[in-house]
């Protein structure tokens, strides 16, 4: 026993009252940074990656005048290209738009009535298009012109349609809305021969007015405040609009709502938070068989959160997905961790025959060195992510080593304390052993574990007053009451006597168990063999560990039986090879010179022997009109030619025939033109308007000849991390040639695909980083204070063990490495270094006492070992729990916390124990 941290804690027992009452002013005070000064910032998820730095350039310089919501139409007969199917969908959307029309289609209940679809000229129709155009309005207008309609026509009329339609050239974009999987053979219909076309699906979107929806760039992730969930919401509005009524057809909308559906599953997550924190105290309860240490730690878990919540409001740290959820649920874990190594140490003196003031001094003074060890090493753990270039993960490692100070403090501190307080007053009371007490204590028991865990998920994803509410009502009922009907009963004598625990309760029937494990470690060549059988197995998970790619896949994070998840399954399976996401290449330079236009139409020409990139039915890789259509459509114009002429006196040529204007000094004042005016067809049809033309091409007269542009591609099987690898790889060697030909100040790949990949690569890099930092800095934390190289290298090699092992088993098991689960490092060291500290600071008391190492391992073991079993269970059972979330976000955290929490078990009372064995020299 340490005799001078005794007398500190001897000492601090005549102030304890004073400390409580610290403690709950303290606590008190943090509820105002907590509930006022919540932040409105979410924490950055992304690095400042040259990617990043593009997309931002782009989203502060161009305009986006129309917002689109996708949607794949789905027939339940596998044949969308039938007169009930197409008239069905048909239907749909003149049901929007006359909605639109009314105004009824509005953002939001509490908005003005207006109409937010988006009226713009269609090039390929030579039309003007409100809102929304599918193969059905086509079908329509041709039967029209026929005498009849959609709703009227026959099976063999639509099938005629849809042949003359999609062998019209200026139909090209209405066969690319057909499935991949679409079929077409040769048929007598009303003696004449066609193509009888069948598809299962078309792709479509909905167009709106983006400045009406609140403006902002087209971006899909999670974040972006009101302005993106009101869209999001309008977004929803039009699909449910969509699907109402519908029998023949399934409307699936495409990622159209990912806050919101984050939210939804996000909440369908929250009951299996909820069972986490109980079943982690139901799990003490079963194993502690102690009231007062079940409630305190479901009160101290509540104080935990405020003290979380509330510190990190006040320094500051922003919100997000990893601070509001991840680190509280990790939180949890740790938490118990400290409250049961610190409990169990005082029932075991408790155990011993001495009163609950002497076995807490006792067993604080004699676990105060490893608590304290432990909160040290979990904080530098968690401060090791720090140097991340990623503001997420910074704000996870302070608010991590928060919550980490905040448990030692709390649940290794003040929980203990006041069980010591209420045990002292127990035994002095005469209702202690009574049937109504121990009723009180049964539904208490109960109704403490629900309310707390109900208050402590309120608390921390739905509304921090009610959170708090609930708390303070389960301290009052659980605690409060139960202690003041002891208190009004007390005696000056003690009646109740703590009895020794029956050698029938669980807790001592895994102590049996670890004995037994003990005395197997003490065979001459068990630990030998077990050393060489972690070696192996650490060598057979290293090779896997490096195998574990970096993967991005919606399913990781969203329920594959959800709506959202479902929708991109049918764009993947139907328009796989032929959509792919949007990835965008940026330009920036001297786009006046007609030789860099030249260099770009070449750059683009060769897109389209690229494999990585999708292709249209052309042969054409770029979407959506940009510069070099712009110009086509100049030069071809006679009517804007003219218009250009008479205003700015240029005439536009085009001698080479390239569809390039030859000077720099007309593509000047075409971009000039084009800026004000737009491009119109004739004095009456504008093609595009100017607000289109400022949202591909950024010209500023006044700054030289510098012009930035964007074009834009599909990444096909961008779920695949390889797939956006190989495309990164193949497009920037094919922009080298752009580079090197001296008109281009700036140029690079952009947009969600290559934004995420440096997001991912910079996961693995932080991942690469803070493992070493964390366990050089921790090994050098425990060289100094256990003041022995062999023991602080013993103690650190388990925790190497337990992330090889983990991340080799993730491999196996499936998972990939993307932003959450690379943050699982981190946390299992944090929590896997508690078990190895307790373990061997409690060999060496026992050995310092017993002066046998064998006796030591014994102790250590069957003592503390008891303490890190009964933590870890608590734990992985809340954690398995979760394991069962329908959101696959919280489901593999839950399941992969779970088992690293197992692995630590292992490590530290399987392979630690060895280590200690052979590293001990023996006494003389």
């Amino acid at each position: 026993m340490n005799f001078q941290a005794n007398k500190i804690i001897e000492s601090t027992h005549n102030l304890s009252w004073l400390i409580i009452l610290v403690f709950f002013i303290l606590t008190s005070i943090l509820i105002y940074p907590l509930i006022y000064k919540t932040p409105i910032q979410q924490a950055s998820p992304d690095p400042p990656s040259k990617s990043h730095k593009l997309q931002k350039d782009l989203d502060s310089r161009f305009i986006n005048p129309i917002f689109y919501t996708s949607f794949i139409a789905e027939s339940k007969s596998k044949d969308i290209l039938t007169q009930n199917s197409l008239f069905e969908l048909f239907k749909a959307t003149e049901k929007l738009k006359s909605l639109d029309k009314t105004g009824e289609l509005k953002l939001l209940k509490n908005s003005t009535k207006e109409p937010y679809l988006y009226t713009y000229y269609d090039q390929n129709i030579n039309t003007q298009i409100y809102g929304v155009y599918t193969i059905a309005n086509a079908v329509e207008n041709y039967l029209q012109q026929n005498n009849t309609s959609l709703e009227n026509a026959t099976e063999s009329q639509v099938k005629i349609a849809i042949h003359d339609i999609l062998n019209n050239a200026q139909s090209t974009f209405l066969f690319e809305s057909l499935s991949i999987n679409s079929t077409n053979e040769i048929r007598v219909i009303d003696n004449r021969e066609i193509q009888y076309w069948t598809s299962p699906t078309v792709i479509f979107s909905v167009i709106s007015d983006n400045k009406k929806l609140g403006g902002g760039p087209l971006s899909i992730g999670l974040g972006g405040g009101d302005r993106i969930l009101n869209k999001e919401k309008f977004s929803r509005r039009i699909q449910n609009v969509l699907r109402e009524n519908n029998q023949t057809n399934s409307i699936w909308g495409l990622a159209l709502d990912t806050n919101l559906e984050s939210t939804d599953q996000g909440q369908t997550a929250g009951i299996f938070i909820m069972l986490t924190v109980i079943g982690a105290l139901l799990t003490i309860a079963f194993l502690l068989k102690s009231y007062w240490a079940v409630v305190l730690t479901g009160a101290g878990l509540g104080f935990l959160i405020i003290w979380l919540k509330g510190i990190s409001n006040l320094i500051g740290l922003k919100s997000g997905l990893v601070i509001d959820l991840i680190v509280p649920i990790s939180m949890i874990s740790l938490g118990v961790d400290f409250a049961i190594h610190a409990i169990r140490r005082y029932q075991e003196e408790s155990e011993n025959g001495l009163s609950p003031q002497n076995a807490h001094i006792i067993a604080t003074s004699s676990i105060f060195g490893a608590l304290l060890l432990a909160m040290l090493s979990d904080s530098i753990a968690f401060l090791s992510n720090l140097p991340s270039n990623i503001e997420a993960v910074v704000h996870f490692g302070t608010a991590a080593a928060i919550a980490v100070i905040g448990s030692y403090i709390i649940l290794g501190g003040l929980v203990p304390l006041l069980l010591m307080k209420i045990e002292n007053i127990e035994n002095q009371s005469l209702i202690t052993n009574t049937r109504i007490f121990k009723l009180i204590k049964s539904f208490g028991l109960i109704g403490s574990t629900t309310m707390s865990a109900a208050g402590i998920l309120v608390l921390v994803a739905l509304d921090e007053k009610i959170g708090l509410i609930m708390l303070i009502s389960s301290i009052l009922l659980f605690v409060v009451f139960p202690f003041i009907l002891i208190a009004k009963n007390r005696t000056n004598n003690v009646v109740n006597i703590l009895e020794p625990s029956s050698d029938k309760t669980s807790i001592n029937y895994i102590g049996k168990l670890l004995k037994l494990t003990t005395n197997l470690y003490l065979k001459p060549r068990v630990p030998k063999i077990l050393l060489i059988l972690s070696i192996i197995f650490t060598i057979f998970a290293s090779f896997m560990a490096f195998n574990l790619k970096p993967v991005f896949d919606v399913k990781d994070f969203f329920s594959s039986n959800s709506s959202y998840v479902i929708g991109l399954d049918k764009l993947d399976k139907h328009y796989g090879s032929r959509a792919g996401e949007p990835g965008v290449i940026y330009l920036k330079g001297d786009l006046t010179n007609p030789d860099s236009l030249i260099a770009i139409k070449k750059f683009e020409k060769s897109l389209e022997n690229d494999d990585s990139v999708s292709k249209d039915s052309n042969g054409r890789s770029t979407l959506e009109p940009n510069i070099l259509d712009f110009l086509k459509l100049i030069v071809n114009n006679p009517y804007i030619k003219n218009e250009i002429l008479n205003i700015y006196n240029i005439e536009i040529t085009d001698l080479d025939s390239n569809e390039i204007p030859d000077t720099k000094k007309q593509i000047h004042t075409i971009l000039e033109y084009i800026n004000k005016n737009g491009i119109p067809l004739n004095d009456s049809t504008l093609i595009f308007n100017s607000d289109r033309i400022k949202e591909n091409v950024y010209y500023d007269p006044n700054i030289n000849s510098e012009v930035v542009t964007f074009l834009i591609i599909r990444i096909p099987g961008s779920r695949e991390q390889s797939s956006i690898d190989k495309a990164y790889e193949s497009i920037t060697s094919k922009l080298n040639s752009l580079d090197d030909s001296g008109y281009f100040t700036e140029i690079g790949l952009t947009g969600s695909p290559f934004t995420r990949k440096a997001q991912l690569d910079a996961s693995t890099d932080t991942l690469r980083t803070s493992l070493p930092i964390a366990v050089t800095a921790t090994f050098i934390l425990l060289l100094i204070t256990m003041k022995s190289f062999r023991y602080a290298f013993a103690t650190i090699i388990p925790i190497i063990l337990v992330v090889t092992w983990l991340y080799g088993l993730m491999y196996l098991l499936g998972f990939s490495l993307n932003f959450v689960t690379a943050m699982i490092g981190a946390i299992s060291i944090g929590i896997g270094i508690d078990y190895s500290i307790h373990i061997t600071e409690r060999f060496r008391q026992e050995l310092k006492s017993s002066n046998s190492k064998n006796i030591a391992i014994e102790k250590s073991i069957t003592g503390t070992g008891l303490a890190v079993v009964a933590s870890a269970l608590s734990s992985i059972v809340g954690f398995i729990i979760l394991g069962f979330a329908p959101m696959p976000l919280f489901s593999s955290y839950g399941l992969l916390t779970a088992l690293m929490m197992f692995l630590s078990i292992i490590a530290s009372l399987v392979v630690l124990p060895c280590l200690l064995f052979f590293i001990t020299p023996p006494k003389k």
